[in-house]
């Protein structure tokens, strides 16, 4: 079990100003293409116009992480080895995670799964190791609020309580790594070659975000499966 605390949690906001907000960093009406200009225009000039500033801040609350991890790893050849298997095991690791930002801005840890869980079923023995290895990552918050410029809850007013946030949805991958030492074939070989084989996302997982509800997709990706095969030895 594990408890940090951290202040001064580096944030990243955004917040909605006036175009004329930018005159400071030397951005201003007449710096803008003439495209740039009309898309000003239609929006009510340069001092009404609104754009969306995002930048990095130390968070004045604390942050609060609690947590709990566990792992096991079981061989089996207590149950095996009478029959001649000898090698085959398990590991297995869960982690559960809860954050909680105090504060005027509370600080959320980006990219972390309140859930997750990893197993893996291997076979290492006379130099020839298999693993079979299945992931499972929890939605993550991969965002500071008010993306968009969109407040939550929805307000007529000129401040915005809340706002909303990217998500990154549930995400498990299946995963095969093997490798073979050549001497064990062909006898003793110099470099002691070891031939290895990956696979990696066997199930074609795709990796996807959405924007505060899940129906509205930010990114979908869809990375494959990947293939691997590599040889090294030692000199």
């Amino acid at each position: 079990m594990f408890r940090k605390g951290i202040s001064g949690f580096t944030v990243i906001s955004a917040q909605t100003q006036n175009f004329s907000y930018l005159a400071q960093y030397g951005v201003t009406y007449s710096t803008l293409s003439p495209t740039q200009q009309t898309a000003i225009n239609n929006r009510g000039g340069p001092d009404i116009a609104t754009i969306t500033v995002q930048g990095t801040s130390n968070a004045p609350g604390l942050l609060t992480i609690n947590g709990i991890e566990a792992s096991w790893t079981q061989p089996f050849d207590f149950l095996l080895a009478d029959y001649g298997l000898t090698g085959f095991g398990a590991t297995a690791n869960l982690t559960i995670v809860d954050q909680k930002g105090s504060g005027a801005a509370p600080a959320t840890a980006l990219g972390i799964s309140p859930f997750t869980y990893n197993l893996t079923g291997y076979y290492e023995h006379g130099g020839v190791s298999v693993r079979l290895s299945y992931v499972f990552n929890d939605t993550q918050v991969n965002s500071g609020t008010n993306q968009n410029g969109v407040c939550l809850p929805a307000t007529v007013t000129s401040t915005c309580p809340g706002g909303a946030v990217i998500y990154k949805s549930p995400y498990s991958q299946l995963d095969l790594s093997s490798s073979m030492k050549l001497a064990n074939l062909f006898g003793g070989i110099w470099s002691d070659p070891e031939l290895a084989f990956d696979v990696q996302n066997l199930t074609k997982s795709k990796l996807r975000t959405y924007w505060q509800f899940p129906n509205l997709v930010g990114d979908y990706y869809r990375p494959g499966t990947t293939f691997l095969i590599s040889l090294r030895g030692t000199f």
